[in-house]
């Protein structure tokens, strides 16, 4: 039996309802936007700015 077949036949987990979700994973409120930075994504300032300036440009060239 390969591992595909044997996946395959696994019941599927029930769905587990939000109040379960927020029991196991225990998420803390966001006090600040800066809550939700991820450090080290970008090393600097200027590299945030090229990034934002790079995706506003290829936003504009997909609209048409």
């Amino acid at each position: 039996m390969t591992a595909d077949a044997a996946h395959a036949r696994r019941e599927p987990r029930p769905a587990r309802s939000l109040e379960e979700i927020i029991r196991t994973k225990r998420p803390r409120p966001l006090h600040s936007v800066d809550d939700l930075m991820a450090p080290d994504v970008f090393p600097s300032e200027e590299e945030v700015d090229e990034f934002v300036q790079a995706y506003h440009e290829e936003r504009q060239a997909n609209l048409g």
